[in-house]
Protein backbone atom coordinates (compact mmCIF):
# COMPACT_ATOMS: atom_id res chain seq x y z
CA UNK A 1 0.00 0.00 0.00
CA UNK A 2 2.89 2.51 1.19
CA UNK A 3 4.70 1.87 -2.29
CA UNK A 4 0.96 2.20 -3.62
CA UNK A 5 1.12 5.61 -2.48
CA UNK A 6 4.54 6.92 -3.11
CA UNK A 7 4.23 5.34 -7.01
CA UNK A 8 1.47 7.95 -7.25
CA UNK A 9 2.67 10.50 -5.44
CA UNK A 10 5.88 10.49 -7.60
CA UNK A 11 3.64 10.29 -10.79
CA UNK A 12 1.10 13.36 -9.95
CA UNK A 13 4.60 15.39 -9.44
CA UNK A 14 6.25 14.71 -13.05
CA UNK A 15 3.14 14.94 -14.67
CA UNK A 16 2.51 18.25 -12.69
CA UNK A 17 6.06 19.41 -13.83
CA UNK A 18 5.60 18.89 -17.39
CA UNK A 19 2.00 20.12 -17.63
CA UNK A 20 3.12 22.92 -15.69
CA UNK A 21 6.14 23.76 -17.80
CA UNK A 22 4.22 23.27 -21.33
CA UNK A 23 1.18 25.05 -19.76
CA UNK A 24 3.67 28.26 -19.25
CA UNK A 25 4.88 28.39 -22.50
CA UNK A 26 2.06 28.44 -24.26
CA UNK A 27 0.31 31.24 -22.26
CA UNK A 28 3.71 33.47 -22.83
CA UNK A 29 3.89 32.57 -26.25
CA UNK A 30 0.92 31.44 -27.73
CA UNK A 31 -2.97 32.48 -27.05
CA UNK A 32 -3.83 30.72 -23.90
CA UNK A 33 -6.59 28.14 -24.40
CA UNK A 34 -7.26 27.62 -20.71
CA UNK A 35 -6.67 28.90 -16.73
CA UNK A 36 -3.64 29.88 -15.70
CA UNK A 37 -1.40 27.63 -13.96
CA UNK A 38 -0.89 28.62 -10.60
CA UNK A 39 2.56 27.35 -10.72
CA UNK A 40 4.16 30.93 -11.05
CA UNK A 41 2.51 34.42 -10.83
CA UNK A 42 -0.11 34.95 -14.11
CA UNK A 43 0.95 38.81 -13.30
CA UNK A 44 4.23 37.84 -14.48
CA UNK A 45 3.19 35.82 -17.21
CA UNK A 46 0.67 38.13 -18.59
CA UNK A 47 3.77 41.17 -18.36
CA UNK A 48 5.73 38.97 -20.49
CA UNK A 49 3.19 38.66 -22.68
CA UNK A 50 2.01 42.44 -22.97
CA UNK A 51 5.91 43.32 -23.38
CA UNK A 52 6.43 41.25 -26.18
CA UNK A 53 3.02 42.71 -28.28
CA UNK A 54 4.59 46.53 -27.62
CA UNK A 55 4.90 48.79 -29.98
CA UNK A 56 7.71 50.48 -28.01
CA UNK A 57 11.13 48.44 -28.81
CA UNK A 58 12.52 48.83 -25.22
CA UNK A 59 9.63 47.13 -23.83
CA UNK A 60 9.33 44.12 -26.39
CA UNK A 61 13.30 43.95 -25.53
CA UNK A 62 12.22 43.35 -22.09
CA UNK A 63 9.81 40.63 -23.16
CA UNK A 64 12.44 38.54 -25.07
CA UNK A 65 14.90 38.92 -22.01
CA UNK A 66 11.94 38.03 -19.57
CA UNK A 67 11.08 34.35 -22.10
CA UNK A 68 15.51 33.85 -21.46
CA UNK A 69 15.02 34.51 -17.64
CA UNK A 70 12.04 32.46 -17.22
CA UNK A 71 13.27 29.27 -19.77
CA UNK A 72 10.20 30.22 -22.41
CA UNK A 73 12.28 29.39 -25.42
CA UNK A 74 10.12 28.69 -28.33
CA UNK A 75 11.90 28.28 -31.57
CA UNK A 76 8.64 28.41 -33.69
CA UNK A 77 7.53 31.35 -31.77
CA UNK A 78 11.01 33.27 -31.81
CA UNK A 79 11.32 32.75 -35.53
CA UNK A 80 7.48 34.49 -36.64
CA UNK A 81 8.67 37.03 -34.33
CA UNK A 82 11.97 37.26 -36.42
CA UNK A 83 10.21 37.70 -39.69
CA UNK A 84 8.17 40.15 -38.36
CA UNK A 85 10.23 41.84 -36.63
CA UNK A 86 11.85 45.35 -38.13
CA UNK A 87 14.41 47.06 -35.53
CA UNK A 88 17.90 45.61 -35.90
CA UNK A 89 18.59 45.54 -32.03
CA UNK A 90 15.15 43.52 -31.25
CA UNK A 91 16.22 41.32 -34.40
CA UNK A 92 19.57 40.59 -32.95
CA UNK A 93 18.25 39.41 -29.27
CA UNK A 94 16.16 37.20 -30.59
CA UNK A 95 18.59 35.94 -32.56
CA UNK A 96 20.80 35.66 -29.27
CA UNK A 97 17.89 33.66 -27.41
CA UNK A 98 17.74 31.24 -30.56
CA UNK A 99 20.97 29.97 -29.48
CA UNK A 100 19.40 28.59 -26.83
CA UNK A 101 16.89 26.69 -28.42
CA UNK A 102 16.52 22.96 -27.40
CA UNK A 103 14.87 22.64 -30.72
CA UNK A 104 18.68 22.62 -32.36
CA UNK A 105 17.10 21.47 -35.40
CA UNK A 106 15.49 23.89 -36.50
CA UNK A 107 17.05 27.07 -34.56
CA UNK A 108 20.17 26.43 -36.82
CA UNK A 109 17.67 26.55 -40.19
CA UNK A 110 16.09 29.81 -38.90
CA UNK A 111 19.70 31.25 -38.29
CA UNK A 112 21.11 29.98 -41.40
CA UNK A 113 18.14 31.91 -43.08
CA UNK A 114 18.70 35.08 -41.41
CA UNK A 115 22.61 35.34 -41.63
CA UNK A 116 21.39 36.33 -45.34
CA UNK A 117 19.99 39.69 -44.11
CA UNK A 118 22.99 41.46 -44.91
CA UNK A 119 23.34 43.55 -41.87
CA UNK A 120 27.06 42.80 -40.42
CA UNK A 121 25.83 42.57 -36.57
CA UNK A 122 22.73 40.30 -37.69
CA UNK A 123 25.28 37.84 -39.08
CA UNK A 124 27.84 38.20 -36.14
CA UNK A 125 25.22 36.89 -33.48
CA UNK A 126 23.88 34.28 -35.67
CA UNK A 127 27.46 32.60 -35.50
CA UNK A 128 28.15 33.39 -32.31
CA UNK A 129 24.44 31.51 -31.24
CA UNK A 130 25.11 28.83 -34.08
CA UNK A 131 28.92 27.96 -32.36
CA UNK A 132 26.53 27.95 -28.95
CA UNK A 133 24.14 25.16 -30.39
CA UNK A 134 26.23 22.81 -31.94
CA UNK A 135 30.07 24.04 -33.09
CA UNK A 136 30.09 21.14 -35.64
CA UNK A 137 27.40 22.80 -37.59
CA UNK A 138 28.97 26.20 -36.99
CA UNK A 139 32.41 24.72 -38.33
CA UNK A 140 30.75 23.28 -41.46
CA UNK A 141 28.51 26.56 -41.93
CA UNK A 142 31.59 28.31 -42.09
CA UNK A 143 33.61 25.65 -44.32
CA UNK A 144 30.70 26.17 -46.82
CA UNK A 145 31.11 29.45 -47.40
CA UNK A 146 28.17 31.11 -45.53
CA UNK A 147 29.72 32.49 -43.02
CA UNK A 148 33.19 34.08 -42.65
CA UNK A 149 32.62 37.12 -44.97
CA UNK A 150 34.86 40.19 -44.59
CA UNK A 151 34.01 42.36 -41.22
CA UNK A 152 32.46 39.44 -39.57
CA UNK A 153 33.55 38.23 -36.21
CA UNK A 154 34.19 34.29 -36.72
CA UNK A 155 34.47 34.31 -33.06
Amino acid sequence: MAVMILALLAFSFLAGSVLGRYSIGQIVTRKPRYAIVLQRSARDLFTISRLLNSQSEMKRLSGYYGLYENQLIDTDFLVERLDKEASPVVRRTIIWLLGFSKDEKNALESLAGAYSSGNPLIREEVLRSMKRIDSDYYAEFLKKGSGGKKGVSNR
